[in-house]
């Protein structure tokens, strides 16, 4: 079903801050710029792209070739192709915001993604009439926007309505007029947007209400600007999720569908040229004429795609940037530098070993099973895999009795458990041992966002915060009367791309 596009006012407010419950850490700001690698122009004309879904995002009659993936192999992503929207129009001749089938993560429906005429149309044509591939590299420039505090904020009260397409007003009254002079200037403009307290149990074949209303608003808010744009809005806490970089990496892929190229866009700190983004969650204390930012997420998302940052007020009315703090924890580069990894003690003695992994989740116990004792043949016995620990104990017996070494590869917190599984040590004359994971709480929880935002591949869902307080609730640590303790150091194995995705933000 089309959307009204009726004429909105632009009146101006004091921004608001977007609705965004994630938080996050240390000072740096140093801006890591993404490399972008080029891939193989779609051949397909916009003119002949397949119609978009109705407003609900409900099934779409596309089908589009899988794109290069960018990503280094343990993070590499099965993308879905987005091909360019076909604008629709209103018997007026007015360009409207068309919806397509949202996005997925897990399969399941995850982002928003909406167009409004054909966003990139223009900058790559503009690209395309370039002499050579060197001129054309850096010549793309993104301009991106949050929505909420820093595009539009509710005409009264903190959230806005769920029934009203009409309840907003732009922060500023210059917001229209400027973005629409980027566009103009040859950007392309794109709205990113968390909208987890939109979204609910998202289901596009029945969207709630407040998403239908929201994508109206949206509709409203688009045609007010009047440059066409690429619309994303992540309504749950996965991939897409500032400042995870899904809707970054959908962006470029949209870019690549329409027959550009990643190495296109510019990022260039400090020039005029670069591409951006604009947002409000940008980690400021109180300042004149406005509360603490309620977030840094969007200043995060910046440094994370490598993109420079301003705020809205930096970037519609020309103040100058104030300073900030960020939250949370992300590991530096000298931490990765100066942990290594070491190998727990092996002997020559040919006797069985019985080995006990005691540590919480994400604490990086299987990582270190592959590097160190599947090598050398002990077999894996995980609770995950077998389901329930009468398994875990029977397979563990079956391999001791076949001459085997073992690695008991659970969180392992209770000396009760740990002893259940010794006694089938016993009766083949194992030695026992203890490897301990002991991991700051903030590392757990980066290398659990890692896990589930950075490689999709993988299917593993974010583990909730209950796992990690029962396990430390629980945990009795192992003593030297239970067997030979060694301690395990975390430490990073990856390639550079790993490593810089590693590095990046995730709360």
């Amino acid at each position: 079903m089309p959307l009204d596009n009726e004429a909105h006012s632009t009146s101006s407010a004091t921004p608001r801050r977007e609705q965004d419950d994630s938080s996050s850490s240390d000072n740096d700001q140093r801006i890591v710029l993404t490399s972008f690698k080029r891939a193989k122009p779609n051949p397909t004309p916009s003119s002949a792209r397949v119609p978009q879904s109705d407003i609900s995002g409900a099934k779409t009659s596309s089908s589009a070739n899988k794109l290069p993936e960018s990503l280094a192999p343990i993070f590499a992503r099965k993308t879905q192709n987005l091909p360019q929207s076909r604008a629709s129009y209103s018997s007026g001749g007015t360009m409207r915001l068309a919806w397509r089938s949202p996005l997925k993560h897990f399969n399941r429906p995850s982002c928003l993604v909406g167009a409004y005429g054909e966003p990139f149309s223009a900058a790559i044509a503009r690209a395309r009439a370039l002499q050579s591939d060197t001129e054309r590299r850096g010549s793309l420039k993104i301009a991106a926007f949050d929505l909420d505090g820093t595009l539009v904020t509710p005409k009264q009260g903190t959230w806005p309505s769920a029934t009203d397409e009409f309840d907003y007003k732009f922060v500023f009254p210059s917001v229209c007029k400027k973005v629409k002079a980027e566009h103009d200037a040859g950007a392309v403009i794109v709205v990113i947007s968390n909208q987890k307290q939109t979204g609910g149990k998202f289901d596009p074949a029945a969207p709630p209400k407040k998403v239908v209303t929201w994508q109206k608003k949206l509709g409203h808010i688009a045609e007010a600007i009047g440059a066409p744009m690429l619309v994303f809005a992540a309504l749950a806490d996965d991939y897409y999720r500032k400042p995870a970089l899904g809707m970054w990496e959908a962006t470029l892929e949209e870019l690549e569908a329409c027959g550009g190229m990643r190495d296109w866009v510019c990022i260039e700190a400090g020039s005029t040229r670069s591409s951006f983004y604009v947002g409000d969650a940008a980690g400021r204390s109180k300042g004149k004429g406005r509360e603490a930012d309620h977030n840094d997420t969007d200043r995060k998302w910046a440094l994370n795609a490598g993109l420079p940052f301003h705020t809205p007020e930096e970037w519609f009315l020309a103040n100058k940037p104030e300073s900030y703090e960020l939250s949370g924890w992300r590991p530096s580069q000298e931490h990765l530098a100066e942990v290594s990894d070491n190998a727990p003690p092996f002997y020559d003695d040919g006797k069985l070993e019985l080995v006990f992994f005691v540590g919480p989740p994400a604490s990086g116990k299987t990582s270190y099973y592959r590097r160190h004792f599947a090598p050398r043949g002990y077999v894996h016995v995980n609770q995950d895999t077998l389901k329930t620990r009468d398994k875990c104990i029977k397979a563990a017996e079956a391999a001791l009795q076949k001459g085997q070494s073992v690695v008991i590869d659970n969180t392992n917190p209770k000396r009760a458990t740990r002893e259940e599984y010794k006694k089938i040590s016993l009766y083949a004359s194992a030695r026992v041992r203890m490897i301990l994971f002991d991991l700051p709480r903030d590392h757990l929880e980066h290398n659990n966002l890692v896990r589930a935002h950075a490689m999709p591949d993988e299917k593993r869902e974010r583990i909730p915060a209950i796992a990690f307080n029962s396990y430390f609730k629980n945990l009795e640590k192992p003593h030297e009367s239970e067997g030979e303790i060694h301690h395990a150091q975390w430490a990073f194995v990856g390639d550079e791309e790993a490593k810089r995705k590693y590095q990046m933000w995730y709360t």
